[in-house]
């Protein structure tokens, strides 16, 4: 599972890596945009649920396994 500190960062990353917008990753995901945006700056932070979506996606693109 992915380090709650880690997720701002670790989310922006995810993004660059697929060329993704915040608006496309979030949906993906299937979250707000603007939670994409607040995620990414520490204003609010993710779900389980959300953490689980992205390591989910991370696996079927094999950014990470």
């Amino acid at each position: 599972m992915m380090d709650k500190r880690e997720i701002p960062k670790k989310i922006k990353t995810i993004r660059n890596k697929l060329g993704l917008t915040q608006e496309q990753l979030a949906q993906k995901i299937g979250v707000l945009l603007s939670t994409i945006n607040e995620w990414e700056n520490n204003k609010r932070k993710s779900s389980p649920l959300a953490i689980k979506q992205i390591e989910i996606h991370l696996k079927e693109t094999g950014i990470e396994k």
